[in-house]
């Protein structure tokens, strides 16, 4: 069997461009009736939402809804092309080959599998993975005997009356063994009168418990992933690490300022004033490449004055949008009404005019035909023509350009250790982005390389990718999870929290 890819990342992208190919050509007839019409990313994600489910289910092949039977033609062919196996087609190849007589390795040495409980909802794909397994070797089930109409009992593989004599067992289950007294369960419900109480409680009772001795705890949160970072703050004031998890790079400020930067012209805010104030105060990343020293005045640098701009933007009715960007350039190339304020404008129109200069593979066609067409610029006060930096040719070099501006070793050194490291968020960016022109090249597919194309194709990678999060080892004795994780689990304590 093939490597399985995870679904996500540089194989959505790859998987979009190919259904996009297929549309053009007809292949959604009912989805996109016109061969022109414009085939977005939420039709591919839609599709593959629900191959997803049919196929656990594995009722693909009845389904008879429109855009089924061409999307897994698309994943077909992407398999032979890349020689990898697609998530939703594994258990299905994994159960065909159970089928035909093979042995898996991992079992031929064993006598049988016992099966602890699961829930009554398992999908059937595994079921029936699970069955053909149990025809190589035999399975026994623990399932909880709850009531099977309030869907309370545990998930039975074939619905078979439950062993009750001992003698009954199968040799190779051992039985022979005295069974744990259970000891009674102690339920206490605390009241709270908001739910943002429910972090310091719980917190509370844990620090209470871990004082009495080495235990166990587990906290159950429905919303564990939008209170993760609450948790890693509240309990690490008791000395608790919790597990690492993956965070998209745009949970640190370089992924976040880059992902700004590369976005700042286009959408309805293209080169507003918010965005252009908020770039020049951050720190995080360089927007360009220092140019050569002012022809005339050294003391001139390119820098934003966020003042300077306010006030232009208001006196000038300059908005963010398309158009903006040229609104600017004209604004700012003006002499300066006030002969103090000449320096401080110059640099400014220096500013805009290098980070335009720098955008230039990722603005709009008519924004790129503008700085390509401009010329040398001529500084507003001096007279002097501004130098700029060098352009990319194309929006891998852009980024390649930017990363390069990126101290790593200063930012590691300032890294607290927690969180996402700014080694991680970096090599989030890059990592995905050369497995997916890797794989682009090997399915012979076109190259976004300039404007919107290219930005959407790193917008999407960079919320599909993930690094680990910095900190410790998760070694201690409190979890933190979800009521799906927390199933089977077993503590000294559990925490329900946030039920409200």
């Amino acid at each position: 069997l093939p490597r399985v890819m995870s679904k996500n990342g540089p194989l959505m992208s790859v998987i979009h461009s190919e259904c996009r190919k297929e549309a053009s050509r007809l292949g959604f007839p009912l989805i996109n009736p016109l061969p022109d019409m414009k085939w977005g990313k939420g039709k591919t994600e839609a599709l593959a939402a629900l191959h997803y489910q049919l196929s656990r289910e594995m009722v693909v092949e009845e389904w008879d809804g429109p855009g089924i039977a061409t999307f897994r033609r698309v994943i077909e062919r992407l398999e032979g092309k890349l020689r990898f196996t697609h998530p939703d087609m594994a258990v299905v190849r994994i159960i065909d080959s159970l089928e035909s007589g093979t042995i898996p390795f991992t079992v031929s040495d064993i006598d049988g599998i016992i099966m602890l409980d699961h829930s009554p909802v398992i999908c059937r794909a595994h079921t029936e993975m699970l069955l053909s397994l149990s025809k190589h070797r035999p399975i026994h089930q623990l399932a909880h005997p709850g009531n099977f109409r309030l869907g309370h009992h545990g998930n039975l593989l074939v619905d078979e009356h439950p062993v009750k004599d001992p003698k009954d067992l199968p040799h190779w289950v051992p039985h022979d063994r005295t069974p744990r007294k259970e000891a009674p369960t102690e339920v206490k419900r605390l009241l709270l009168r908001r739910e943002a109480h429910s972090f310091e409680v719980a917190v509370r009772l844990v620090s209470e418990r871990l004082n009495q001795g080495d235990a166990e705890v587990i906290i159950i949160d429905p919303a564990v992933e939008k209170n993760r970072h609450r948790w890693e703050q509240i309990l690490g004031v008791i000395g608790i690490s919790m597990e690492r998890r993956g965070e998209p790079p745009s949970s640190h400020p370089i992924g976040h300022w880059i992902l700004c930067l590369a976005n700042l012209a286009h959408g309805s805010d293209a080169f507003s004033l918010e965005n252009l104030r908020a770039l020049s105060l951050q720190t995080s990343v360089t927007p360009f490449e220092t140019p050569s020293e002012h022809p005339s005045e050294s003391e001139i640098t390119p820098s934003a004055d966020s003042e300077l701009l306010t006030k232009l933007a208001r006196n000038e009715h300059v908005l963010g949008g398309p158009g903006a960007l040229s609104k600017w350039i004209e604004t700012l190339s003006r002499p300066p009404s006030n002969e103090k304020d000449g320096p401080v404008k110059e640099a400014s129109q220096w500013w805009l005019l290098c980070l335009a200069n720098s955008l230039w593979p990722l603005l709009r066609g008519p924004d790129r035909d503008l700085v390509s067409d401009s010329g040398q610029p001529i500084g507003c006060h001096t007279g002097e023509p501004l130098p700029l930096p060098d352009i990319a040719s194309d929006g891998d070099g852009w980024l390649q350009n930017i990363l390069s501006l990126i101290d790593l070793d200063s930012e590691m050194e300032r890294y607290r250790g927690r969180g996402l490291s700014p080694a991680a968020a970096v090599q989030a960016l890059v990592r995905d982005r050369e497995t997916l022109r890797e794989m682009q090249r090997r399915c012979g597919q076109e190259i976004p390389m300039l404007g919107p194309d290219w930005l959407d194709e790193l917008i999407s990678l960079a919320e599909q990718s993930s690094a680990i999060t910095g900190g410790p080892n998760f070694s201690g004795n409190v979890s933190v999870l979800s009521p799906e994780e927390a199933l089977g689990c077993t503590s000294e304590l559990i925490v329900l929290a946030n039920l409200s």
